[in-house]
């Protein structure tokens, strides 16, 4: 694992115990992927959850055929008249396990939902924690293959952590020089937690900085940039050509780099043609 490969955060978890300091195997596994939200990557098994609810689902189905098959021939009205005094036991079993089928059914159900909703990791941090174990071999090969699947989550849903952000951390990594790169996501602190020279350990929070720091800077050109230009055009036909392209550049780059929804991206577009629209509407 090259240096420009991988470089990623490694957290002291713990009691300060370093990642290299548990034994190989399950214990260093876990303690890797503790070490840092983003590794926290498992198997959704989206498959056999909906292999589960469809199982549960027949099965009340027939229950629910049989149910309807009592009532119909049923031949005492006051049997399904009350509850209290309805004298055919087949019912009263059959509702039971019907209650029961029920709470499994929604058990199966809502965790369908909640594995489904969870979302996806991101490439670099699948080819991290994939390079990671590639290196040092924790598991058996069998029981190691589950990062190679395609129906992988991520724990990790609490930082807006997008494209960009992927895109501004590989080039830290292989447009600056290697030691600058390094010396600009770390601290003193991070640099001394792991004992493996062929990790760069980040300090949290820089890596998102500096995105931020470049994200205001691409704001700010986006915004100048067209205006500039439409400063020093003064033909209608040149004008027009200006706003439309600098509206669909906005709009692909919101749309590519980030996470943001459909009405978000929608929104954002709308109020940046707005402004080169009042832009051209005043300097006419």
């Amino acid at each position: 694992m090259g240096r420009s490969l991988i470089k990623y955060v490694i957290q002291k978890i713990a009691h300060g115990t370093l990642v290299e300091e548990y034994k190989r195997g399950y214990p260093r596994l876990a303690a890797f992927v503790a070490s840092d939200p983003s590794f926290a990557i498992a198997r959704r098994f989206s498959y056999l959850h909906a292999r589960n609810v469809l199982y549960r689902q027949d099965r009340l189905a027939d229950l629910e055929a049989q149910l309807q098959e009592l009532d119909e021939n049923e031949q005492t009205q006051w049997y399904l008249s009350s509850r209290r005094d309805d004298g055919n036991s087949l019912r009263a079993q059959l509702l039971s396990r019907l209650g029961d089928e029920l709470r499994e059914y929604e058990n199966a159900l809502f965790s369908h939902l909640r594995v489904h909703t969870l979302p996806s990791p991101s490439s670099r941090a699948k080819e991290n924690v994939q390079t990671w174990m590639n290196q040092y071999k924790p598991l058996v090969k069998s029981e190691a293959d589950f990062i190679l699947k395609s129906d992988l989550l991520t724990l990790d849903s609490t930082e807006d952590r997008g494209r960009f952000d992927e895109i501004i951390e590989r080039a830290v990594e292989r447009v600056l020089p290697r030691n600058l790169g390094y010396r600009l996501l770390s601290s003193k602190e991070t640099r001394v937690m792991t004992s493996d020279q062929n990790v760069h350990i980040y300090k949290p929070g820089r890596l998102r900085m500096l995105s931020r720091v470049v994200v205001t800077l691409v704001v700010v050109a986006l915004l100048l940039v067209p205006i500039l230009v439409l400063y020093n055009v003064h033909t209608s036909l040149r004008r027009f050509l200006t706003i439309i392209f600098s509206i669909l550049g906005f709009a692909f780059i919101v749309c590519l780099t980030t996470k943001a929804r459909k009405v978000e991206i929608f929104t954002a577009t709308a109020a940046y043609g707005a402004v080169l629209v009042v832009f051209v509407a005043q300097s006419a």
